[in-house]
């Protein structure tokens, strides 16, 4: 069976933070797998406390990773690390297969490498990737021991990409940016420097030379999404990491992803994320709490 097929029989996760746990120590925990099959808008609910592993198998897309733009092309993946504010940007037209491996691993130093890095997938990470997902459709069909494999499996994987990027021949090379898309990288590059004050589209169009109106056009078919939505989102992805990883009051908050007031900040992230600020704080704690105690275990 390909790759993609086995991608396709993944499940939607009921519930995207907890996944399947082997019985040796050490290795990834909770592993979750899913994928998707069309094209992937922003919708503000990024998941920023957990590493995401994710996969390219079919239709060339846009990740957007702490301002950071990257396009993924069929065999390459890219690992985001927790609490890194992530985005999805635009698809290319035609079949869409992302996997998408979500864990808990304690000691992310031993990763650095991998930090903004997107790397190919040779033919032995693919049998890696494949033999992930067989092994979580197995467990999910009963087979429990067939989870004890799966952060084994994670666990090669990650240090098969390690040691190639970490090598001079290892690294990805740069693909030439066409005109549009580098007004889209500064334009993204821009709203993620000045994120700590409320950047307009005026300003962002005043930073990349073109009108509001040809840089709204531009940013729309480049990225799928309006530039206003982009701009809050990233506040917000912004707001979901400070409070997850800092030890800042709600207002210090608002105040370091460029709102006015508490209020507007609360109003603003509820709306967006569907619970104030400090209920999302909350439930982080409770979860890293309980992903602690299961370590110890």
């Amino acid at each position: 069976m390909r790759l993609t097929e086995l991608a396709e029989l993944l499940p939607d996760p009921a519930d995207y933070y907890r996944g399947v746990s082997s019985v040796v120590a050490g290795t990834p925990t909770n592993v979750l797998l899913f994928s998707r099959d069309r094209a992937i808008t922003g919708s503000g609910l990024a998941y920023h406390h957990r590493h995401v592993m994710i996969c390219c198998l079919e239709g060339r897309g846009t990740v957007i990773v702490d301002g950071l733009m990257h396009v993924l092309s069929p065999g390459q993946g890219l690992l985001v690390f927790p609490f890194q504010a992530h985005d999805y940007g635009a698809f290319d037209p035609g079949p869409v297969c992302w996997l998408f491996a979500t864990f808990d691993y304690g000691d992310e130093a031993c990763l650095g490498a991998l930090r903004n890095a997107p790397q190919a997938l040779d033919e032995r990470c693919l049998d890696l990737v494949e033999s992930l997902a067989q092994s979580f459709l197995a467990e999910r069909s009963g087979e429990a021991s067939a989870g004890d494999v799966l952060g084994l499996r994670i666990a090669e994987l990650l240090a098969r990409l390690v040691r190639r990027a970490e090598r001079p021949e290892g690294a990805r090379p740069a693909g030439a940016a066409s005109p549009r898309q580098e007004v889209i990288r500064r334009a993204v590059a821009f709203a993620h420097e000045n994120i700590a004050r409320r950047v307009t589209i005026a300003d962002v169009a005043a930073h990349v030379c073109l009108s509001p109106s040809r840089l709204r056009a531009v940013f729309l078919r480049e990225m799928g999404t309006s530039l206003g939505d982009f701009l809050l989102r990233n506040r917000i992805n912004r707001a979901c990491a400070l409070l997850g990883q800092s030890e800042m009051n709600i207002s210090e908050v608002a105040a370091a992803c460029g709102f006015d007031s508490i209020y507007s900040f609360s109003r603003a992230f509820r709306r967006r994320m569907g619970r104030p600020p400090s209920q999302y704080r909350s439930s982080l704690l409770r979860r890293e709490a309980v992903r602690q105690s299961r370590a110890s275990d």
